[in-house]
């Protein structure tokens, strides 16, 4: 009953926030498409500074180390490829310099570093590439949409696929509940999805294309679930948050997306290129 009873609510945040993001990206201005990116990087880095304790949880102290993320989506924003790639260095500058004035010798004020650059890039520079699909002629309000929805199409199959037939476990240690069969079910179903939506919604796609890079988002998007339960466990956290009933925090929701919209943007440049 518990477990039913979560589903529902599972299903049902999922339902409520489809529609205001499918109706963002297909009518929604550039701008505002910057802010709600911006927005999401600076929740999801601070729900990941928070999973790893960093500044002992204190909320406000979280906050202020995790307002600098949001320099990524703004630089691509403005400035394109060019600008996100010039945000990342300025961002490890930073970051050195701050141990170079605050405590040098420190080894603990180093590893303070690197865990917040790696908040940084993890939740805003990789998120940042969503914006990098308007520039250089991209179609990028379909090329999202696809990205979406082959994301949620292995979300979905994996999870039903799992439900019906799982037996034996795919990576226990860090994901208890996660099958092989549901992951089977998972990359079917993305295939599936996203093939047919590339061909039809992205001129550009042939066949061949759309195969591949959807293979590629079957794969990214299982392992960027993985790696953030991996990240998790580490610190024994079950969710990211509490900020989408159901599901947990924002950050349990992008985690399949991260690792999603970089790789179909350089498939893009590659597909560009050789076309």
């Amino acid at each position: 009953m518990n477990y039913d009873s979560n589903l529902i609510k599972r299903w049902s945040t999922g339902l409520l926030i489809a529609l205001p993001i499918v109706l963002l990206i297909f009518s929604g201005s550039t701008y505002l498409f910057y802010v709600a990116v911006s927005i999401a990087a600076l929740i999801g880095c601070h729900e990941y500074l928070t999973i790893i304790s960093y500044a002992q949880r204190d909320r406000v102290k979280t906050l202020i180390f995790s307002a600098p993320v949001m320099i990524f989506p703004t630089a691509a924003f403005l400035g394109g490829e060019r600008g996100l790639h010039c945000a990342l260095c300025l961002g490890l500058f930073a970051i050195f310099c701050w141990c170079l004035f605050t405590d040098p010798l420190s080894r603990e004020r180093r590893n303070q570093a690197v865990d917040l650059l790696l908040a940084w890039i993890y939740t805003g520079y990789l998120l940042a590439f969503v914006l990098l699909f308007e520039t250089n002629g991209i179609p990028y309000r379909s090329l999202i949409f696809y990205v979406l929805a082959t994301v949620v199409a292995n979300d979905v199959g994996a999870f039903f696929c799992g439900r019906k037939f799982g037996k034996r476990l795919l990576f226990p240690s860090v994901s208890p509940k996660k099958t092989l069969e549901g992951a089977v079910g998972g990359t079917v179903a993305s295939l599936s999805v996203g093939t047919i939506v590339a061909v039809v919604l992205i001129p550009d796609f042939g066949l061949l294309e759309a195969l591949v890079t959807s293979a590629v988002v079957s794969i990214t998007a299982p392992l960027g679930d993985l790696i953030e339960s991996m990240i998790k466990r580490q610190h024994g956290v079950k969710d990211s948050g509490v900020i989408l009933p159901g599901h947990g925090g924002l950050l349990d929701r992008l985690d399949s997306l991260l690792f999603s919209f970089p790789s179909v943007w350089i498939l893009w440049q590659f597909w560009s290129k050789i076309s």
